[in-house]
């Protein structure tokens, strides 16, 4: 056999599987969890395009425009911000330009975060400083756990009293980026609709909502049902949620 021959043929062997490689580590570069959220988000953003005849793959930046607009209607701008960054994904593992760097879609996305970002009447915003102070003089007791856990939380998310109390144990999955909650109903979301939003590690262990959360759940060592329980003067607890106007005595 002539030797360039099998020369060229070992050298598109081992391409292709340096190739297979590549692809391998490319999909471990995201976690499962997040993988599935965009196959869905992106799976979410076909559907609305063949809705209305519009093409999603690749789709103009008036497309995706639109589709943002219509997203600010029902979404949080964090649960907006997830599901663009999953169409922009798809386009560059195409191999395709991605519309979200366009300056119309920039624009847009920064006119939502700016509009539902702020709200008339609306309280103001609890500084990283007083939260420090918030969680200082908590300790390790049961009671001190939960009520570190619920501060941090309800700050990283950005959640209502209502939606922190409503989580379940169910709600919460821990995963080595941070954690995933699962709200199913929410002020801006009356239809019930699931909405996921990620919480990430925090740099200070003293005010990371992922570290707060573990050291809850294994103190309590709850498996199931509310997520924040009340508890007793004496560190009781039993299945019984925490209203929205919980304190330290709850």
């Amino acid at each position: 056999m002539d030797l360039e021959v099998v020369g060229q043929s070992f050298g598109q062997t081992a391409l292709s599987e340096a190739l297979a490689a590549a692809r391998t580590y490319a999909e471990r570069s995201l976690s499962d969890s997040t993988r599935r959220g965009y196959a869905r988000d992106l799976a979410t953003f076909r559907a609305w395009c063949h809705a209305r005849a519009v093409t999603a793959l690749p789709a103009e930046p008036q497309t995706l425009a639109a589709y943002l607009a219509d997203l600010a209607l029902t979404d949080r701008p964090a649960t907006i911000g997830r599901k663009v960054a999953a169409i922009a994904v798809a386009h560059r593992d195409a191999g395709l330009e991605s519309p979200t760097e366009h300056g119309m879609v920039k624009r847009t996305l920064a006119g939502i975060r700016r509009e539902k970002g702020t709200a008339p009447h609306q309280k103001s915003a609890l500084l990283v400083e007083d939260l420090r102070r918030m969680v200082a003089p908590l300790g390790a007791s049961l009671l001190d756990r939960r009520d570190r856990a619920l501060i941090l939380v309800g700050f990283a998310a950005a959640l209502r009293r209502s939606e922190l109390v409503a989580l379940c144990v169910a709600d919460v999955r821990v995963e080595e980026e941070g954690l995933v909650l699962t709200l199913r109903r929410s002020k801006t979301n009356q239809e019930g609709r699931l909405e996921t939003i990620a919480v990430a590690y925090g740099s200070e262990p003293t005010t990371c909502p992922v570290r707060a959360v573990r050291h809850w759940l294994g103190a309590a060592r709850l498996v199931a049902g509310p997520l924040f329980v009340g508890l007793t003067p004496q560190g009781g607890y039993g299945p019984r949620r925490l209203g929205t106007g919980w304190s330290r005595t709850s």
